[in-house]
């Protein structure tokens, strides 16, 4: 199993923050937008793709079997986390740890975040797959 990247703070603000993934970015109008909708929810995540749903991730290595007792129906839209805002001290927090608890053997995969979703159950505001740069 590969350990996935972790996230760094790129930019705090009182208790909100914004974590990136290497190779990625977020427009500062965009930035500001997120932090300004955090007094709002309490995580902020684009969507990885229209095009792409959680089915379409099935794989050995991946829980499939927790993935689908829990999900049930896999037709829907993942979330890229190389891109999330935070409030810390909210539900961000059990989501964290949650998600921290999830594994897959591809480091890509977005499965574990959907699982953690689902069992943390954060105040999750989906926002458009456009407001991830890839910066390489």
């Amino acid at each position: 199993m590969t350990k996935r990247t972790q996230p760094t703070i790129a930019v705090k603000r009182g208790d909100c923050v914004l974590f990136l993934s290497p190779g990625v970015s977020v427009s500062p109008k965009d930035i500001e937008s997120g932090f300004r909708w955090l007094e709002t929810w309490d995580v902020l995540m684009p969507i990885k793709s229209y095009e792409l749903l959680a089915l379409d991730f099935i794989h050995e290595g991946c829980s499939t079997s927790d993935t689908l007792a829990l999900i049930r129906d896999l037709r829907q839209l993942v979330y890229d986390e190389r891109v999330t805002f935070a409030r810390l001290g909210s539900s961000a927090d059990a989501l964290f740890v949650v998600r921290d608890e999830e594994t897959c053997e591809d480091d890509d995969c977005p499965l574990p975040m959907l699982r953690a979703i689902w069992k943390a159950k954060p105040l999750l505001l989906a926002l458009p797959e456009s407001w991830v740069e890839e910066t390489k």
